[in-house]
């Protein structure tokens, strides 16, 4: 590379490899990144209570479906179409990872809920005491 036409042609070249890194390759391009969470990214639940809809937020992003990973706990399920987590858990569930899928305008992206079912412990009331009397 050190005849006089290519140290030419380097020197005509160079500015435009500058120009060219200095683009943010990459997908960089200085716009925040879309974010897909939820509303709720660590609930705990009762056993035999229905819960809230947990619902995801996905900025920019345009879901066309939804999918989950493992399976979530009995008596919970997720729309399809609108990445909503709702039921009523029937059973008493660890701590657990849930990985929520959304096919996107962008391609797929991904959230994790990690969720948490509880035991209710029944509770008596026997209420007050009364008297009674006789009539």
């Amino acid at each position: 590379m050190n005849h006089p036409r290519h140290r030419h042609l380097l020197a005509f070249l160079s500015p435009f490899v500058v120009a060219i890194a200095g683009c943010g390759g990459g997908g960089g391009g200085g716009g925040s990144a879309p974010t897909f969470a939820y509303t709720t990214p660590a609930p705990t639940y009762s056993a035999c209570t229905a819960i809230a809809a947990n619902t995801p937020t996905l900025g920019t992003l345009v879901a066309t479906t939804f999918s989950v990973s493992p399976a979530l706990p009995s008596g919970l399920s997720l729309d399809t179409n609108t990445g909503v987590i709702s039921g009523t858990p029937d059973a008493t569930v660890a701590a657990s990872a849930y990985t929520v899928t959304a096919a996107t305008n962008l391609g797929n992206a991904s959230a994790t809920v990690t969720i948490t079912v509880t035991t209710v412990t029944p509770s008596f009331d026997y209420g007050v005491a009364g008297t009674v009397t006789a009539a």
